[in-house]
């Protein structure tokens, strides 16, 4: 039977990544696959049910010659599997009870929940593994560009599966990213559980500095992310403590190799380390004093030495959220001593209604010939939200109260939101390492938008941005204003 466990996790593993790459099908193509689906179920509630039989009668047959009974050739996924039930797995095919491995493998549950993910667990529950994805189709479409600067296009902005595993005291979590030409690993870390207020981490993952870079990526109420995410870490590799110093106050502190803003990295290319902190706390969560259980706030900041070199300068552009460059340093710029920032942030959620602000201070040493600076760059935003269905939203997602069914006229649920932002760069950037012709001093950004939440597991975005720019254009001239549309169809399991 152990071929029919394999069989129906594969089977289930199938079926979620397949869901996902067809969530645009036609009603058509949906209801011939639920069509045959309900045939395959009906086989094999058949086939169980004369298993059963069979099993009812080798009970009632004298045990005076005891023998192995074959295990048939095909596999079944029950259909506990659909309502998201645990599924017992059998012995394996060709191993007579008693055997050795038997035991191991008896009460091992295989769970599908479309929230979950798809998950094994040992019988004792300490050991587990699961499976979750999702997937991001963008559309940016720029309004009377000029300039040049965008294109209306349709992309693949994330094709993420998540595999997260547990055993005892220790976890994991991996995730590559398969967007883009090259795959690249996002998050690959392991845990280890000493107690509530001890944690260690191991890996790369996020550098937990800004507050809306932390939230999960397929759980942000924006296409893309705000000004201030430009002026720290995307990901980041290292050794560091997390935990809740008391049951409102969360920390960690680590020792990272010290990625540059808005920087991915895979390894350390000058020895540097970044020395990285954050306090967050809620203070009245759990109080019973409703309209404050949603209030968040804390600060977070980094420090380290880095020196770049002409093949890689460790210094970043910045981008607008069309994912467009309207800053870098000129050629030959190089990191050049000490590194810090600095972030206060925090956040409100009460009912439908939510705002989310953070303040970023990003200070590079930088280097070109015998010139050296200190250029100090500063973002902060505010961006609020309000769920016009009246579900409660909170730092993570939506999840409506009833899910899209045209036959049932219910709709899912539909949020508002708002954003306004602003990035200014240290006044001594230009001329000697940034040309103010094609890089802007500063960057201003309205977004608004309207998120529509089908059930747990599709969103649509659409939001319209404007970025104002001071500099950026020859002979002392503004950088053309940016307006762009921009949509985003999500699917996750």
């Amino acid at each position: 039977m152990i071929g029919k466990v394999l069989y129906t996790g594969i089977l289930s593993i199938a079926l979620a990544f397949f869901g996902t790459a067809n969530a645009y099908a036609t009603d058509q193509d949906v209801e011939s696959r639920i069509q045959k689906l309900e045939q395959e179920i009906q086989a094999l509630k058949k086939e169980l049910k004369e298993q059963k039989q069979n099993a009812v009668a080798q009970k009632a047959e004298p045990k005076t010659q005891p023998k192995a009974q074959p295990v048939a050739s095909s596999s079944v996924i029950q259909p506990q599997i659909a309502a998201g039930q645990a599924v017992q797995a059998n012995s394996p095919g060709g191993t007579a009870a008693g055997e050795p491995g038997t035991q191991a493998l008896s009460g091992t549950k295989l769970d599908y929940n479309n929230k979950r993910g798809i998950t094994v667990t040992s019988p004792d529950g300490q050991n587990s593994f699961t499976i979750r994805g999702y997937g991001q189709m963008d559309g940016r479409f720029p309004i009377n560009d000029k300039a040049g600067n965008d294109q209306d296009e349709f992309l693949i902005r994330a094709a993420r599966p998540v595999f997260l595993g547990t055993a005892g005291d220790a976890s994991f979590r991996f995730m590559p990213e398969f967007a883009g030409s090259t795959p690249k690993v996002y998050d690959l870390y392991a845990d280890y559980h000493f107690a509530d207020q001890l944690n260690v981490r191991a890996g790369k993952d996020k550098s937990p500095i800004g507050l809306e870079r932390l939230v999960i990526d397929n759980e942000q109420e924006f296409v893309e992310r705000g000004l201030p995410t430009n002026l720290v870490p995307s990901r980041d590799i290292g050794v560091s403590l997390f935990g809740s110093i008391i049951p409102q106050l969360d920390y960690r502190i680590g020792i990272l190799n010290g990625a540059p803003d808005l920087g991915n990295i895979d390894g350390d290319t000058d020895g540097g380390k970044d020395v990285v902190a954050r306090l967050f706390s809620n203070p009245f969560k759990n109080s019973g004093i409703k309209p404050l259980e949603g209030l968040g706030f804390g600060v977070a900041g980094s420090t380290g030495q880095h020196d770049g070199t002409a093949k890689n300068t460790e210094l970043p552009g910045y981008l607008t959220i069309s994912q467009v460059q309207f800053f870098g340093y000129n050629s030959g710029v190089t990191a050049d001593g000490t590194n810090w920032r600095l972030s206060p942030q925090g956040y409100y959620y009460y009912g439908p209604f939510g705002v989310l602000v953070e303040y970023v201070d990003s200070t590079t040493d930088v280097a070109s010939g015998t010139s050296h600076a200190n250029i100090g760059n500063k973002a902060w935003q505010a961006e609020t939200s309000y769920v016009l269905t009246g579900e409660n939203v909170d730092y993570h997602s939506v999840v409506p109260n009833e899910n899209f069914d045209l036959k049932k006229g219910t709709w899912g649920a539909f949020e508002l939101v708002g954003r306004f932002g602003e990035l200014k760069i240290g006044g001594n950037a230009f001329p000697t390492f940034a040309n103010p012709a094609t890089s802007a001093h500063e960057a201003r950004e309205w977004v608004g938008g309207l998120n529509w939440y089908l059930n747990y597991n599709l969103k649509l975005n659409i939001d319209y941005a404007t970025t104002y720019f001071d500099g950026g254009a020859a002979n002392g001239g503004n950088r053309q204003t940016e307006r762009t549309f921009l949509t985003r169809t999500q699917y996750k399991f």
